[in-house]
């Protein structure tokens, strides 16, 4: 949604935008409603290259079938003590070099550099994850060095931290980082979302001028919904909507709810947890099963994906929006701002960092570590007992964090390019 909301907002600020993106059929997803406000924004569309590791991995999942086996594709115990699997993850490490868009970097940046010519553009801007997007920005950077480029990173590629979650080697790290060196040195311009993750790039970069590295939150869209304005659910109510990945578990909650009631400080029959999305696994667990676990069937409600719109009216519906951001110091999920701008309370599960911070700063809710379950119980009681007075956000820090406010500074700093 940063982008959209960069092209829906830029035209105001003189700049025309065209968009380069991923062709439908690609997408796991799509909800068409959240491009209604680029009508009249050129969209242009690119598509994959077929890959070793993408035909190696259809053969594979059709000769299992084909065998009747139910193993799944990945590595099994026995396979991981193996010099094999230590070749093959080496392997492996080197095929989703930077990640597994890589195979559309070629046909996009052929794609990018006919648009160029055609529309006579002179910026563009890139943004990540996923970082083959960056690449695109520096071949289109080097075939066309008069272009000033914008490279925006929403989430870390790999200063301060390594990436996550990905099969890779110390070789494929050195690789990575010196592919986003590559990238922060050639970009005319270094965008970010935190203020931690920008003054971490100028200690890191330091060939680099300080000047190079800006930070431009993310945010939300329209004006703060006021309290007065809801009508929220009878019981009350705790929702999260998104992916539960990345070690995101909403377990804390769980215990928290549970030693509530077994306490007899709130009875099951009068509080509700939403988990709306792809929430049905908890790092390879069953959610049922954590559900069960602490007894709370009656209590909590998992929701598979809506659209966009209905999960916002889920959230502006809900007492308590839930956050999930543990071990992410550095950026902010950009549904905190959605949630900000929903006018819902927020209790984010997090440690010391950028979200915290951003929690505290505007008075919108609370900051836990999901360790922390006792305080987890007392900021959940706290809201039942002010459960028909709404806690009120402080709407005059909170209205920097439009995107309309976003995209005025992206059109400010263009302007000095």
């Amino acid at each position: 949604m940063r982008i959209a909301s960069f092209a829906k907002y830029l035209p105001a600020e003189g700049w025309d935008p065209y968009v380069l993106t991923l062709k439908d059929r690609y997408l796991e997803e799509k909800d068409i409603n959240r491009l209604d406000s680029l009508d009249g924004v050129p969209i242009f569309k690119a598509g994959k290259l077929v890959t070793i590791r993408d035909t190696y991995l259809k053969i594979k999942l059709l000769l299992n079938r084909w065998r009747g086996s139910n193993k799944n594709v990945g590595e099994t115990a026995v396979e991981k003590k193996s010099k094999k699997v230590k070749i093959k993850h080496f392997i492996s490490s080197l095929a989703i070099l930077p990640d597994d868009v890589r195979n559309w970097i070629i046909p996009a940046t052929f794609k990018a550099l006919r648009i160029l010519s055609r529309e006579k553009i002179d910026t563009i801007l890139t943004s990540c994850p996923p970082y083959s997007v960056h690449l695109v920005g520096l071949l289109v950077a080097i075939m066309r060095p008069k272009v000033k480029w914008i490279a925006d990173f929403r989430d870390p590629w790999m200063v301060p931290i390594e990436k996550n979650f990905s099969i890779t080697t110390s070789f494929s790290n050195s690789i990575d980082y010196r592919l986003e060196r590559y990238v922060i040195q050639r970009a005319d311009l270094v965008l970010t979302t935190t203020k931690i993750l920008a003054e971490t790039f100028i200690d890191f970069y330091t060939q680099c001028q300080a000047s190079k590295f800006k930070l431009i939150p993310n945010g939300f869209d329209g004006k703060i919904v006021s309290s007065t304005d809801k009508q929220y659910y009878d019981s009350f109510t705790i929702s999260y909507t998104g992916v539960l990945y990345f070690g995101r578990t909403p377990e804390p909650v769980f215990q928290a709810v549970a030693s509530l009631i077994k306490k007899n400080k709130i009875a099951e029959t009068k509080i509700c947890i939403k988990l709306v999305g792809h929430c049905r696994n908890v790092e390879g667990i069953p959610t049922f099963e954590i559900i069960k676990k602490y007894g709370l069937e009656s209590v909590v409600e998992v929701i598979d994906p809506v659209p966009h719109a209905e999960a916002q009216k889920i959230i502006m519906q809900s007492h308590v929006a839930l956050l999930l951001a543990p071990d992410q110091p550095y950026q902010i999920p950009a549904k905190t701002y959605e949630y900000m701008g929903l006018g819902t309370p927020i209790l984010a599960i997090t440690g010391e960092g950028a979200t915290a911070d951003l929690i505290h700063s505007v008075s919108t809710g609370k900051a836990v570590h999901p360790e922390n379950v006792e305080a987890i119980e007392e900021y959940i009681l706290e809201m039942i007992k002010h459960k028909d007075s709404p806690e009120r956000h402080a709407h005059s820090f909170c209205k920097q964090y439009t995107r309309k406010s976003s995209a005025q500074k992206l059109a400010q700093y263009i302007n000095r390019l």
